[in-house]
């Protein structure tokens, strides 16, 4: 065979495919066990690609259950106390010092579900900046 017949024969039947074309700036995903079963995604504005019951869909960034905190610290500490009261403890932190650039905190620590202790080895100001996934 040639090269072109081989192509055609062997590799093309491999090679996943769409029904329908999708519309533009669609995330394709492969849905099933096959390795041609691809589906075609599509977000609106404010939306992002998320897990619901097992499947990839599209969620909204506000019923996705996204919170945040954003706490200033005005006074110089290196222990910032942050009481949020989001009652979670799903919580990624930044902290960030007066002239909006990330510092690094030397730890974090999540007291319980409404509590969060960040700590320096230097005094800080500036503001912690929570999120909050549930």
């Amino acid at each position: 065979m040639s090269a072109f017949e081989d192509f055609v024969q062997v590799e093309l039947p491999k090679r996943g495919y769409l029904n329908t074309d999708p519309e533009q700036e669609s995330i394709i995903v492969r849905r099933g066990p096959g390795p041609r079963q691809f589906d075609a995604i599509k977000l609106q504005e404010g939306q992002v690609l998320g897990v619901v019951n097992g499947v990839l869909a599209p969620l909204t960034l506000a019923g996705a259950g996204i919170r945040k905190a954003i706490v200033p610290v005005t006074v110089p500490a290196t222990i910032w106390t942050v009481t949020h009261n989001f009652n979670s403890e799903n919580a990624i932190v930044q902290a960030f010092d007066e002239n909006k650039s990330v510092i690094f905190p030397d730890g974090i620590t999540i007291n319980n579900a409404n509590t969060i202790t960040i700590t320096f080895n230097s005094m800080q100001t500036g503001t912690a900046r929570i999120i909050f996934l549930d």
